[in-house]
């Protein structure tokens, strides 16, 4: 089964969990020789590629070639950069931040939150879109955390090519509508969830309890646990799920996971506790009763064990650091 098959597919329930806000679109426009340097101040990032080709490197990751059509994930902050060849001198972003001036940088008069930037003088052209995320805290990027920190996905995958013509087709409209900013973010966070689907469909490279999810017997047992993550689980039950006996299970969850399936469970609860919290008016104590936790102050202390701060503190400090639409 793949990552696109929604039916009964934890997989599947897990990138759709997965919040991810475009904050900004930078387009860029980049003549031979050129080079940028990008700090590592975004939770996330995409790049998309609209024309000719570009070298990207970063720390601790082999260096790659990208074409026209390739989109290129960044699941975490990273420094990186981004050039027309290997040994070109690097123009630090925060310089031009700093500058804010034409060629370098200009507003769009679309919205301000898109952004041009120019580099070169050269012939030859590259076009690309960059765009920082922010992901919100629960189970989608507890999962993130399993993944290689660069993807990269070549042109005309048939998966992602749909969105990325709508990208495209949006972004070059003449004239645009009120909706314009919202559409070409929105369509930035479709890209990069799919990009990631399309990644586990082929490459299948992912870490830790996040690789049970790509077992069809373990992924029947967390899809369970999912569905009723208040229920009191035992091993016993969870293995008739996944169609094995205890102790097979248990050891198989263990070895393939790297946690127990009592484990995997609390966190599980824990991290639905930090999505409700940001995505519903409930109260702490009515999303750790419906979680299985038996009083407020026990789910508080595991709450905050887990994110160093209370229910309430952290549903408040998420509140203020949402980014707005």
């Amino acid at each position: 089964m793949g990552a696109h098959d929604d039916d009964g597919n934890p997989l599947a329930e897990i990138l759709a969990s997965l919040r991810v806000s475009a904050t900004r679109l930078s387009l860029c426009e980049f003549r031979a020789p050129w080079g940028l340097e990008v700090p590592p101040f975004a939770s996330a990032f995409v790049y998309v590629m609209l024309e000719g080709k570009c070298l990207f490197t970063g720390e601790g990751i082999a260096p790659r070639w990208l074409q026209s059509g390739d989109v290129l994930l960044l699941t975490r902050p990273l420094k990186h950069a981004t050039c027309s060849q290997d040994g070109v001198q690097l123009t630090p972003l925060a310089q031009i931040w700093e500058k804010r001036g034409y060629p370098i940088w200009a507003q769009d008069r679309r919205g301000d939150r898109i952004v041009h930037v120019a580099l070169g003088e050269g012939a030859e052209l590259t076009r690309m879109a960059g765009m920082p995320l922010q992901v919100a805290p629960g189970w989608g990027e507890v999962f993130m955390e399993g993944l290689p920190p660069v993807i990269s996905i070549p042109s005309k995958t048939a998966h992602i090519a749909v969105w990325l013509q709508a990208f495209v087709a949006t972004l070059n409209e003449e004239r645009p509508s009120a909706g314009y900013v919202p559409s070409i973010l929105r369509l930035a966070e479709i890209i990069f969830i799919s990009a990631i689907a399309v990644h586990l469909d082929e490459e299948r490279e992912v870490q830790g309890w996040r690789r049970a999810l790509l077992d069809p017997a373990l992924s029947r047992a967390i899809g369970a646990i999912q569905r009723d993550p208040a229920r009191r689980w035992t091993v016993e039950e969870l293995a008739g799920v996944a169609h094995m006996s205890r102790s097979t299970f248990a050891l198989r969850f263990r070895t393939v996971a790297g946690v127990s399936p009592y484990v995997f469970l609390m966190e599980l609860r824990l991290r639905l506790a930090a999505d409700l919290l940001l995505t519903t008016n409930r109260s702490s104590k009515e999303i750790g009763r419906s979680l299985g936790y038996t009083s407020p102050s026990v789910f508080g202390a595991a709450f905050k064990a887990q994110f160093g701060m209370s229910p309430r503190r952290f549903q408040a400090q998420m509140a203020l650091s949402r980014p707005k639409r």
